[in-house]
């Protein structure tokens, strides 16, 4: 039993083998199948003509001429017919060509070399690449010779032995017939493989436009990336796609974008990071710069535990975004409960769309980057025009938080000036609706990531502005230096994760010079101008003390006048002096303000 099961698995295993050398007969494009079959009807009008012709050449009468030949019409005719499928009008022009090559054996009186016209119609209706009219050609070269053999040996055969066995010529005929069908079966293979080759390189390059469309027709990198989430779940039918971004130190890949992802495991797509390092699923990908798949990830020990606890799907495809040798993001994309295994066609097609992606990623990080500097240099041109026209501190501070948070799109972003005789720093500017701090919050000295800048002189960034992990997110602190003169800080506050890089540091330490000149010539402004709204008070009260002594002075001459040279003034020629008693021109402190 165990042999017979053994046989019958051996058959079934080279059955499946000869199925897949066959041909698979997939029809041809409509274009070039009617191509082929306007040209087959060419070859049977020819041979309606030529049977006709051929006829009389041998000596048949016109009616029976005319009627080996328009069998041959009708055929051509039935076949040129627009009607059913075109399987059936291929079959119908195979049994025209087929019956032409039996006509011509049978008015050349069964001539062996008019045999060989079987092979050449056999041959030509393997251009349709259908079974049907090529298995019906080499039936009725079977058929025709077998029975037509045995009724009228003459019209197939012209030799004794033919004659005689009809059945067993007709059966070398098409053991012969079938030998050179492997010729044109191969040709039909090779052909069928070319043409699948090419509708699969067409299918790629139609993907890849769909993809370079998508990402050259937008300039936000989130909807760049979920347009490439989506043009790999199409070509691959995944379940679901993630596109991922490096973090700045690299260790871990972030989701930017997603296609199709379920809303049950949406919180944790966007809050899960994908490990980069330790993790040889994703370390595999990016050594060889071609995408790693499995089939079965539950059992695969490439990849991370944590992922597949978190996500628990059934395959996986990881495509790298490669730049310059370094990993800067990936594609993922899971089907959660099928196997999946991947061609070589699809892991190229997604690896070209990981290459443009990451192009797209590149060139728009450099546009944002270009975009960012362009607008921080108009903003300090536009900053400094502004603050030009005021000289108010509160003023000069809004306005440069203003631009900081603007220019960062930052969560809040604050000024603080520094309090001389205490050392603490007072809020005098925020914005932001997420500030950690209000107006006129004074940070005592030296406390936290402000203290730490404002102590040190130098950028500080930290994980919070007061030392308070309520507070969350990042905070970029950066001193307010004025001529050697520490006079306050500005600090800018983003979400959890945020990462400020050199260039970011290097722009906001801008900022704080122009920031720390602005509040210090307003520093300067202001006490200026108290000093002078002082010394004008001065100036009015002394003005009004002249103006009561030289009034004082003309009362008291006059009174001198009416009562004669005595009491307590003195008059002379050289003019007057004080009396005696100077204790009214005694001045208060209180007088002088």
């Amino acid at each position: 039993m165990s042999l017979l099961f053994g046989a019958i698995a051996w058959i079934e295993r080279l059955w499946k083998r000869f199925r897949a050398a066959m041909p698979a007969g997939s029809g041809l494009p409509d274009r070039l199948w009617d191509r082929r079959h306007r040209g087959v009807l060419v070859v049977l009008w020819l041979h309606a003509i030529g049977i006709a012709c051929f006829a009389l050449y041998t000596g048949n009468s016109w009616g029976h001429s005319v009627f080996e030949g328009g069998i041959v019409a009708l055929a051509a005719v039935a076949a040129a017919l627009p009607v059913g499928h075109r399987t059936t009008q291929a079959s119908l022009a195979a049994f025209g060509l087929i019956a032409s090559s039996a006509m011509l054996v049978h008015l050349s009186g069964g001539y062996i070399e008019f045999h060989f016209h079987f092979f050449v119609m056999v041959g030509l209706m393997a251009l349709y690449q259908e079974w049907a009219p090529f298995l019906l050609a080499i039936g009725f070269v079977l058929v025709h010779h077998g029975v037509v053999g045995v009724l009228d040996p003459s019209a197939v055969y012209n030799h004794a032995a033919a004659m005689a066995h009809p059945w067993r010529w007709a059966a070398l005929h098409a053991a012969f017939i079938a030998a050179m069908s492997v010729v044109s079966l191969t040709t039909w293979r090779l052909s069928e493989n070319a043409r699948a080759e090419a509708e699969q390189r067409l299918r790629e390059t139609q993907t890849l436009l769909a993809v370079s469309q998508a990402l050259s027709s937008t300039l936000d990198l989130t909807e760049m990336l979920r347009r490439v989430a989506r043009e790999t779940g199409r070509a691959l039918g995944a379940d679901t796609v993630g596109a991922y971004l490096t973090e700045p130190d690299g260790t871990v890949l972030r989701a930017a974008a997603g296609h199709h992802v379920p809303a049950t495991r949406l919180d944790e797509f966007r809050a899960f990071a994908i490990p980069v390092r330790g993790h040889r699923f994703v370390e595999e990908a990016l050594e060889a710069g071609e995408p790693t798949w499995s089939s079965e990830a539950q059992v695969d020990r490439r990849i991370d535990q944590a992922v597949l606890a978190r996500f628990q799907h059934r395959s996986v495809l990881f495509a790298p975004m490669i730049r310059s040798g370094a990993l800067i993001g990936g594609i993922y994309a899971v089907w959660w409960t099928a196997p999946r295994r991947f061609s070589q066609d699809e892991r190229r097609v997604v690896s070209g769309i990981a290459r443009q992606a990451a192009v797209a990623v590149v060139n728009l990080c450099l546009h944002e980057e270009t975009e960012r500097r362009r607008h921080a240099a108009e903003s300090l041109v536009n900053l400094g025009r502004v603050i030009s026209r005021s000289l108010d501190a509160e003023d000069v501070a809004q306005r440069f938080a203003d631009s900081v948070s603007t220019l960062y799109d930052a969560e809040s972003a604050a000024v603080y000036l520094l309090d001389e005789d205490s050392g603490d720093l007072i809020a005098l500017a925020v914005r932001g609706s997420r500030t950690p701090v209000a107006k006129g919050t004074r940070v005592p000295r030296g406390t936290g990531t402000i203290g730490r800048a404002v102590r040190d002189r130098v950028p500080v960034v930290s994980d919070d502005v007061l030392a308070d992990p309520r507070t969350g997110g990042t905070t970029l602190a950066v001193p307010l230096v004025a001529h050697e003169r520490i006079v306050g800080a500005l600090v800018v506050s983003q979400r959890a994760g945020w990462r400020f890089d050199e260039e970011q540091v290097r722009l906001a330490e801008l900022f704080a010079a122009k920031a720390a000149l602005a509040l210090e010539n307003a520093r300067l402004y202001g006490e200026t101008q108290r000093r002078l709204k002082v010394s004008e008070t001065l100036q009015g009260r002394l003005e009004a003390l002249l103006e009561a002594t030289r009034q004082l002075s003309s009362a008291t001459r006059a009174r001198s006048y009416r009562h004669g040279d005595s009491g307590s003034v003195r008059a002379s020629a050289a003019g007057w002096r004080r009396p005696a008693n100077r204790s009214w021109c005694r001045i208060s402190p209180s007088t002088l303000g």
